[in-house]
């Protein structure tokens, strides 16, 4: 598994979205969750989205929700276009923390499966 570590995708670019990477490898390292070589493509689009997150979290703290432009003939409030940035990085990410059984919901929905298939053992829980 270290090669994934050590091989991200070329899309990685920037030291921030490597963090991520070796960040969320690390912690499904230390879950225990077996990993394949052409997963570091879904960890990589992992990274990228939280790296997009934490930028546009920085730019709606410094800049605002609104911001306030030049209109046509006079200044008009307009929303941070950094909000709809970062609501599509979150449901990408919601996405891939599902496909990494990392949301507490995708690894429930398995602990349930798992629990009922014990339990239908047709003893009625003696």
């Amino acid at each position: 598994m270290i090669e994934i570590k050590n091989n991200p995708p070329k899309f990685i670019r920037n030291d921030e979205q490597l963090a991520y990477y070796h960040d969320v490898f690390d912690k499904l390292d230390r879950a225990g969750v077996a990993l394949n070589f052409q997963d570091c493509y879904g960890l990589g689009m992992l990274a990228v989205n939280l790296t997009i997150v934490d930028e546009c979290s920085i730019n709606i703290a410094e800049n605002g929700m609104q911001l306030t432009v030049q209109g046509d003939r006079n200044f008009v409030k307009k929303m941070n276009p950094a909000i709809a940035m970062q609501k599509d990085a979150q449901q990408l990410i919601k996405f891939y923390l599902k496909e990494f059984k990392m949301s507490p919901n995708s690894r429930n929905n398995t602990c349930l499966k798992i629990h009922n298939s014990l339990d239908n053992d047709g003893f009625d829980d003696i």
